[in-house]
C-alpha cells in the first residue's frame, strides 16, 4: 500500500470511529432519556397537561385522601428512593401518584417543594403531611402508616 493509500485508508478508519463514537453517545443519550421515567408508570399521572392538572387538583380535593410522590426529570435522588418507597407502598396496598413537575408544574405551583423527592399526603384539599429528599424506608413507612386507614391495619 503506498502512501496515499494509507492516507487514504487511515482517514476512512478514523471517519468510522468517529461516526461510531456519535452513535454510542446517542444511544447512551436515549437510554438515559428513558431512565428518566419511573420504574413504575403504572403511577404517574400521565396525559395533557389539562387532563394532568385536573387529576391532580381531584387527588388533592379527595376526601379519602391522596399519597402524591412529585420529581424531576432525571433526578438520581428521585430515581434512587423511588426504587425504595413505591415498592414499599405497594406492599402496603397504598395507592401513590407521581407528578413528574418538569412535564407537568402544578405540583409546584400548589405546594413549596423545597427537594426532591417530594412525597404529600392531601386530604379534602389540603396538604396534610409531605417528606422531603432522601430518608431510610422505615420513614417512608411510618409515613405511609400513619395516614393510611383501612387495609387490614390498626391505627388506633
Amino acid at each position: 500500500m503506498d502512501w496515499n493509500g494509507y492516507r487514504k485508508h487511515s482517514s476512512m478508519l478514523l471517519f468510522g470511529l468517529i461516526i461510531l463514537g456519535f452513535g454510542v453517545i446517542l444511544a447512551g443519550w436515549i437510554i438515559n432519556q428513558q431512565g428518566e421515567s419511573l420504574q413504575y408508570p403504572d403511577h404517574e399521572l400521565t396525559g395533557s397537561e389539562q387532563e394532568v392538572e385536573e387529576e391532580f387538583i381531584q387527588l388533592t380535593e379527595d376526601t379519602d385522601g391522596s399519597f402524591i410522590y412529585m420529581f424531576e426529570s432525571g433526578c438520581e435522588q428521585c430515581q434512587k428512593m423511588s426504587k425504595v418507597f413505591l415498592p414499599l407502598a405497594e406492599q402496603m396496598d397504598i395507592s401513590i401518584k407521581a407528578l413528574n413537575v418538569d412535564k407537568y408544574p402544578i405540583g409546584s405551583e400548589v405546594v413549596d417543594v423545597n427537594e426532591f423527592p417530594y412525597i404529600t399526603y392531601f386530604n379534602d384539599g389540603w396538604e396534610i403531611a409531605y417528606m422531603e429528599g432522601e430518608h431510610p424506608e422505615e420513614y417512608y413507612m411510618d409515613f405511609f402508616d400513619h395516614f393510611q386507614f383501612g387495609g387490614g391495619h390498626d391505627h388506633s
